[in-house]
């Protein structure tokens, strides 16, 4: 990612960034202020303005700086190489423990990007759309690819999968902490809960779904040519 520590010293634009990181990350895009933010960086509101244009698109910045360090590109490149049942589980369950994994890291840089991204689910901003077309879609392509091949070329299953899958993956990513304490077993350390509960939704996945060997080519099946019937001449009776 970057260095917030080094760069804040030698460039005013990185300060005023790594100051926007933790102010927006704690109070979304709608409450936090300029005024916050510059005085976080101890800068002038002027220098937001000169730098960014606007608080639009300095949250912009951060968002693309958070999210592509996070959700990296190999997300949509998770079905690639799998050729059988097991190479698929393993690949599935990649991505549901990838998933949680991301959302539910409590230091930075990563906590801020959770944050963030429960900001955005809850109360959207003006860049959400941005934000699912640009980062979302490395995410939806790949877990629709993995699902297309137990599935088929059945779009509508393929999206209720996806639906259902993502509903439950966002629930534990969007509870705040404090709500998921109570679950969290006595002994377990938080990477292997992430691990438990990767486990108990990827066996559901593996209850309903099978590997069927890929997707279907598309295109209408081309109907056999119909066989010549073979024609006897009756012997005309004179």
């Amino acid at each position: 990612m970057f260095d917030t520590a080094v760069m804040a010293r030698i460039d005013p634009k990185e300060n005023i960034v790594s100051a926007a990181v933790g102010v927006f990350a704690e109070r979304g895009f709608r409450d936090a202020t300029v005024r916050d933010i510059c005085a976080a960086a101890e800068v002038n509101v002027s220098m937001v303005n000169y730098h960014f244009g606007s608080k639009e698109a300095l949250y912009a910045e951060v968002v693309r700086r958070l999210f592509s360090f996070a959700i990296r590109g190999d997300m949509e490149h998770l079905a690639d190489g799998v050729k059988d049942a097991r190479s698929w589980k393993e690949a599935v369950r990649r991505f549901v423990e990838r998933f949680i994994s991301y959302m539910s890291v409590t230091e930075a840089p990563g906590v801020y990007t959770a944050r963030i991204f429960r900001w955005e689910v809850t109360r959207p901003s003006s860049i959400c759309k941005e934000l699912q077309v640009t980062y979302g879609k490395l995410v939806y392509s790949g877990l629709e690819r993995l699902l297309a091949m137990a599935l088929g070329e059945d779009r509508r299953a393929i999206k209720l999968w996806s639906a259902s899958i993502w509903s439950r993956l966002a629930i534990f990513a969007l509870a705040d902490e404090q709500w998921l304490q109570p679950f969290e077993p006595d002994g377990l350390t938080r990477e292997e809960w992430v691990r438990a509960m990767a486990d108990l939704i990827c066996d559901d996945i593996f209850t309903s779904l099978r590997y069927g060997g890929g997707v279907r080519k598309s295109g209408k099946t081309r109907a056999r040519p119909k066989r010549a019937r073979k024609v006897t001449s009756k012997r005309v009776k004179e």
